[in-house]
Parts: C-alpha cells; structure tokens; sequence
C-alpha cells in the first residue's frame, strides 16, 4: 500500500510538473527604458497570477482600499464615484505580469513616467520578490520643487547615490527637484499612478534584484487602443498558451512583415 501511496504521488508530482508553464527570460525590447535587463511575460493560467488576481489577496485588498479613498470626489476623473458606488479594482487584464531581474552589469532604467494605457488611469505596482543588490529605486515627488531660479553651476545628474536623498537638475530646465531613494526589499510594494511621478533604477553593480510588475485598473476602465504596444516589453514568448501570447505572436509577426516590405 505504501509503495502504491508513493507511485501516486510520484505521478501527481511529475504530471503538475509537465503541465506547468515554464519562464523563459529574454531580453527586453528596444521600447523599454531599461538597459541590461532580463525578464518574461507571466500568462493568466499560472500560479502566480491566480494568487495576484484573487479579490481576497493581500495586494489586491490594498489596491482596493487605497483607491476607495483617494479617488473619491478627483476633479481630474471622468466620472465621480462615492466610496461605497465606486468599482472595484482589479489586474489589468491586457497588461501581463512581468518578472523582471536585475542581475547583469549595469542593469538600470533610465528617468521616465509609466504610461497612460487605460482611462481611468491604470494603478502601476512594482512588487519585491528578492533584492541583494546595490541598485537604488529612485523618484521625484511633485511636492519637492526646491528652487524656479537657475540651478547652480556645480549641480549635476549624477548616476551614484551617496545619500538617500540627491538633488538633481538639468541644463535645459531651471526646475530643481529633491529626489526620494531606496533600497526596495523583499515582500514590499512600490505603489504608482501611470502618467504621475518620475522614477528610475540606478545601475547595479553588485547583487541581484527580481520583481514582479502589474497593474490594476477599475472594472469599468477603457483601454486606449493606441497603447496597446506598450502593455509588455516581451512579446516573443509568454508563460502562457492563452489568448494574450496568441496576440503579442501575431502582433510580432505583423511587424516582421512591415519590416520585409
């Protein structure tokens, strides 16, 4: 019986592990702002996305609750919402989770705003999965303008962080900013509105940092057809056979075309 009880388990083991999808890293696209990093797709038949997608999930929660109070009466949304009438939150559903690793040398992204993909404006989350790097994630709070005069002649962008906090400046603007840093760790989230604050990776030279990166947006939300491109950096192969690695396929080889002709 005993004997009978282990080939069970043995053949329970071997099947989930031939029916379950395997990552494939690549390297991102030439649309992305990162520069030497590593990441996939993560389809909606795994795992990792049933946990991040279920209403009871920790994330999912405080997404929810975040969002029951900061959009109530927002001037610069389409439609008003009470607490109570509001709807719920909830992964974007042309948007794939993405791991993403930051593990060669150098391996950075460049300042930028997250992209307006849907309208209401989609809720952007990086969450931490493991992080022995050196790589800073840095940002520029809207709320820190130190000065509209002429930066001084000494202050420049600089790539290495001495402080947790950095003014930066530009040539071609006389705005000034205080700039926010960190050191993200294990089990945390960074929680943004696309098209909001500025932010960056400052380049690694040591260690190793894996995160995940989604979106949530509200179950009434539109997705803006010209930014269907943008969704993910990793259009050749998802961790998927659904219905959204059959698109970003197609979508490939639509552009493979345009290029021949």
């Amino acid at each position: 019986d005993q004997n009978n009880s282990r080939n069970k388990n043995s053949r329970k083991s071997s099947s989930s592990n031939k029916s379950a999808p395997k990552i494939i890293l690549e390297n991102e696209d030439s649309s992305s702002f990162a520069t030497n990093r590593i990441g996939a797709a993560i389809g909606k038949g795994t795992e990792i996305y049933r946990v991040l997608s279920s209403e009871e999930g920790s994330l999912s929660k405080l997404i929810n609750v975040l969002e029951g109070t900061e959009m109530v009466g927002r001037e610069d949304e389409e439609t008003e919402f009470s607490q109570t009438g509001k709807k719920k939150m909830v992964l974007a559903p042309e948007i794939p989770i993405e791991v993403r690793i930051y593990e060669k040398n150098g391996a950075a992204m460049e300042w930028h705003v997250d992209d307006v993909i849907y309208h209401p404006t989609q809720i952007e989350v990086v969450l931490t999965i493991d992080n022995t790097s050196d790589c800073q994630t840095m940002w520029k709070p809207h709320d820190r303008l130190l000065s509209d005069s002429p930066p001084d002649a000494t202050t420049k962008i600089e790539a290495s962080i001495e402080s947790s906090k950095t003014t930066i400046s530009s040539p071609s603007t006389t705005k000034r900013y205080k700039i926010e840093s960190t050191q993200t760790t294990p089990n945390s989230a960074i929680i943004l509105r696309a098209g909001g604050v500025e932010h960056k990776v400052s380049p690694l030279s040591s260690g190793k940092r894996t995160i995940l990166k989604m979106a949530f947006v509200r179950e009434d939300a539109n997705l803006d057809s010209t930014m269907v491109g943008h969704v993910t950096h990793h259009h050749h192969r998802q961790c998927s056979s659904g219905a959204m690695a059959k698109k970003n396929t197609s979508r490939m080889v639509l552009k493979e075309r345009k290029k021949k002709k």
